[in-house]
């Protein structure tokens, strides 16, 4: 039997987020109405920047080692090791798709969102990649004498319709090599992106 003069002893308690700028239709966060002009709740979140940066120094680590070669056990076994970082491009994928959805729920409900979506991807995106592969294809032929000759560059422009159409991604898993794409290699993240937002 508990002595009714002793005090209660604390409980944690967990204190509910504040409903005030909660769209009860769409789930929407308001922040104005619940928090005085306030970040919304899914907005930046810090600690996926650490995720971001871990993931570039895998990946930037992995090619780094790609023409190592070791004669000693222990040097071998770190090489497979830092090789591995290649899951650093996997795991932008993972980041990639969770910020996207939570993008795309946030902006669920209000009109025309999936239209603006796209907008905003196209507008960030497609300047940049084909500005690049307009410089590579266009460009370096007429100012670089004798370019389109160069193994390092005849490989890529023979498969150039493979980048202008974001599938270069089908052309290295066709052929099984980075060869088929020397000079643009990474661009095949950029096509899996792209046909993510398609789906």
């Amino acid at each position: 039997m508990t002595d009714p003069t002793r005090p209660m002893p604390a409980v944690a308690t967990r204190t509910l987020p504040d409903t005030a700028g909660i769209d009860a239709g769409t789930g929407a966060h308001d922040a104005r109405a619940a928090g005085g002009g306030k970040e919304p709740w899914r907005g930046h979140i810090p600690a996926l920047d650490g995720v971001r940066g871990l993931a570039i120094v895998l990946v930037m680590i992995s090619h780094v080692t790609l023409g190592l070669r070791a004669d000693v056990r222990f040097d071998r076994e770190l090489i497979e090791v830092v090789r591995s970082g290649w899951m650093g491009v996997d795991l932008f994928f993972v980041l990639s798709g969770f910020l996207i959805t939570g993008i795309l729920l946030d902006a669920r409900g209000r009109p025309h969102y999936f239209r603006n979506f796209y907008i905003r991807r196209t507008l960030r995106i497609f300047p940049l990649y084909y500005g690049i592969l307009a410089a590579v294809f266009i460009a370096m032929p007429l100012l670089v004498p004798g370019v389109r000759e160069q193994a390092w560059f005849a490989g890529a422009h023979e498969n150039r319709a493979w980048f202008w159409t974001y599938t270069s991604n089908v052309l290295l898993a066709r052929e099984g090599t980075w060869e088929a794409t020397p000079i643009l290699g990474g661009f095949w993240s950029l096509a899996v992106e792209e046909q993510f937002y398609l789906l």
